[in-house]
């Protein structure tokens, strides 16, 4: 009876030991990543977006947003440190390490359950433990957790794996009710966090048919409830995302997109897929942004859409025979299908894609490594230790240098063009970060070689203008900003920027009509209101001035030029009580 209590506690020991070593482990590769700037998209979307700015606004931001939980969770970190990039990072890290501890969990109930548990039960925790810590510290997830605004990624990725842990926990519980409610929440708020949830449900499913029932109606019959709750989260996608999302034109994603059509993005996708799965197993070299080119050659298309089409057979049939291996390439596939299927998304091809996927590919080495080197050699256990200390020492290397090359924006960008030299973006990118260091020349070289590779460039047009304005060549500045703004009639920056050069030319009335363009298409602007209001109150419209500087601090509270400006005209009107609680806030 002694010993019947003392096995779980010492499993539940073991398990917790195991558990503290995916903490330390997680912790110590990503700690050089705290000081990580904000790179590529993280500008856009956390250091000029108003959306997490301000509590106020937040409720309408969320409503407004195809991914409020994580608006959410970028506000939440704004209010608690503003824009110091270590909050962001420490997150993004603790985000990873969950996601790998959950990942350990459903591994080993999966592998100890009673489906597996002749074959693998005395190993599970131990198997278990290697996927998890394989998946922590391998470098393609470093997309996933360095490059801040991919907390998208990761933060759906940990709902993912909690709905698949809950319902696990359901099927093996007395407390079936409470985690149903569990994984339709943990359901619910992925697919607040990112589109590619939407598969979540119908992955419960199959998992549920290959290790919990012995049918698709039994697993329907004994789990009606969480299957019409977890249905139920697919409308809630749907009103996060909107049917913009799959019409409307101009846009990153969606049928409506008319650089990239749904055929052409199908055809390259395969050869995306391979390359993805080649840096499962050789992550070296990774690339910030591919700008992966649609394939149009039959060499490009026939081979890989084979090899594609061979693994989805395979995987198919194991699905079938409810093997393994067939849930685990239905899981890869799954997951990667709303990112590399059929509708067009403007990258091909960006490595974060693979946070989830690259589970199943682990799962699966791991196991194979299990059935046929350890079992099978003298002294399995030794053989076991030492391979995963020499794959987890070898892949946490390789991190600990990928997050190094993020340090610096120069950095990153000349790591890309090493490998993608005809990659327009990254030489503008390049030329943003020479703009900031204020190598006005280099930029507008580099600007240049954007252009060469891709005429019409709007960004590198918008950058080249910014740098002539540096430069004070004003006139070449406003004839970038044109051609910016004929390539994307839309471009409310490129607008803004015009006017802050007519401005500045003393050209008042033009700079307002900009400026007015700027926020029709942009009403969230920040700058653009607080401009507007100098150029409006230096006309002596001091109303409508003072108008667009508190609709400048309404979108971002801690606004010192735009609170300053307001005081000035306040204090000028009369109003010096008001005025002043506005320069204190300056």
């Amino acid at each position: 009876m002694v010993g019947s209590v003392e096995e779980p506690r010492q499993m539940d020991f073991q398990k917790g030991i195991l558990s503290f070593l995916l903490i330390i482990a997680g912790a110590g590769i990503y700690f050089n990543s705290l000081s990580t700037p904000f790179v590529f998209d993280d500008t856009k979307w956390i250091v000029k977006d108003c959306h997490i700015y301000s509590l106020n606004r937040l409720p309408v931001s969320m409503a407004e947003s195809n991914r409020p939980v994580l608006i959410l969770s970028l506000a939440i970190n704004y209010a608690l440190g503003g824009t110091n990039v270590v909050g962001y990072h420490i997150v993004n890290v603790l985000i990873h390490i969950l996601a790998a501890l959950t990942l350990f969990g459903i591994v080993n109930r999966t592998l100890s359950a009673n489906r597996l548990q002749q074959h693998y039960g005395r190993s599970s925790k131990y198997l278990a433990f290697s996927v998890a810590m394989i998946w922590l510290v391998h470098p393609l997830h470093t997309q996933a957790v360095t490059y801040t605004i991919q907390r998208s990624e990761s933060l759906m990725g940990l709902f993912y794996l909690l709905t698949v842990y809950c319902v696990i926990r359901m099927a093996q519980s007395e407390h079936i009710y409470r985690w149903t409610i569990a994984a339709i929440v943990a359901c619910t708020l992925g697919m607040g966090t990112k589109e590619v949830m939407v598969t979540a449900p119908l992955v419960v499913f199959l998992y549920d048919r290959t290790f919990l029932s012995h049918s698709f109606g039994e697993a329907l019959r004994r789990r009606r409830r969480l299957y019409l709750g977890l249905a139920a989260t697919w409308i809630v996608l749907v009103g996060f995302v909107g049917v913009n999302a799959f019409v409307k034109e101009n846009t990153t994603a969606g049928f409506g997109m008319k650089s990239v059509r749904p055929w052409e993005y199908m055809l390259s996708q395969p050869a995306v897929i391979l390359h993805y799965l080649r840096l499962s197993f050789w992550p070296y070299p990774l690339v910030l942004d591919y700008w992966w080119p649609i394939a149009k050659k039959a060499s490009q298309i026939v081979p890989a859409g084979m090899a594609i089409i061979g693994l989805l057979t395979i995987s198919f049939w194991g699905l079938w025979r409810r093997s393994v291996v067939g849930f685990l390439g239905i899981w890869f596939f799954l997951i990667l299908a709303p990112s590399s299927s059929v509708m067009p998304i403007q990258d091909l091809a960006f490595e974060h894609r693979m946070y989830l996927s690259l589970a199943a590919v682990v799962v699966l080495m791991v196991v194979l490594a299990h059935e046929f080197v350890i079992r099978r050699s003298y002294g399995g256990r030794v053989v076991a230790i030492s391979l995963l200390v020499l794959v987890v020492g070898a892949l946490s290397v390789t991190t600990i240098f990928r997050n190094r090359d993020y340090h610096s924006e120069m950095a990153i960008w000349q790591n890309v063009l090493k490998t993608r030299p005809r990659n327009p973006r990254a030489y503008t990118f390049l030329g943003v970060a020479l703009n900031e260091k204020k190598q006005y020349e280099r930029a507008i070289g580099q600007l240049h070689k954007a252009i060469d590779l891709a005429p019409g460039y709007p960004a590198a047009l918008l950058n080249l203008g910014i740098a002539h304005k540096l430069l004070g060549t004003l006139d070449q500045a406003k004839s970038y900003y044109w051609r910016a703004i004929k390539s994307k009639p839309d471009y409310a920056e490129a607008y803004y920027n015009l006017a802050l050069v007519l401005q500045n030319q003393g050209r008042r009335k033009e700079a307002i009509q900009r400026y007015f363009d700027a926020l029709r298409l942009d009403p969230d602007h920040p700058e653009a209101h607080n401009n507007l209001g100098r150029a409006l109150d230096a006309q002596g419209d001091s109303s409508e001035a003072i108008h667009h500087y508190r609709q400048a601090i309404d979108r971002r509270p801690d606004y010192a030029t735009a609170h300053n400006n307001l005081g000035a005209v306040l204090a000028s009107k009369g109003k010096i009580n008001e005025a002043i609680k506005h320069f204190q806030h300056a």
